[in-house]
């Protein structure tokens, strides 16, 4: 999938979606694109072969990004679970 950035859709796209992008390819031909999406918000991921959460940051440059979905097919960082620790007892 390519990212036609013109001047329309770059500054009305809210969101967008990877399927079948290797990962490091879309942050190394994509990103660029997508930091030029002043409204950009949501972002979908699915068979991308996101394998570890420290992949995720690259995604930090996207200011405006408060929504990320990312599917378990294809994606095997999907399947990590997180701990949140617990509060300490008062």
């Amino acid at each position: 999938m390519a990212i036609a950035c013109s001047s329309v859709l770059g500054e009305t796209a809210t969101a967008a979606s990877f399927h079948f992008v290797r990962f490091d390819r879309l942050v190394l031909h994509q990103l660029p694109r997508l930091r030029q999406m002043p409204h950009l918000c949501d972002l979908a991921l699915c068979h991308n072969d996101l394998h570890s959460l420290a992949q995720l940051g690259a995604l930090a440059s996207l200011p405006n990004l408060t929504s990320l979905q990312v599917s378990g097919d294809g994606n095997s960082v999907a399947l990590v679970r997180v701990r949140n620790p617990r509060p300490p007892n008062p």
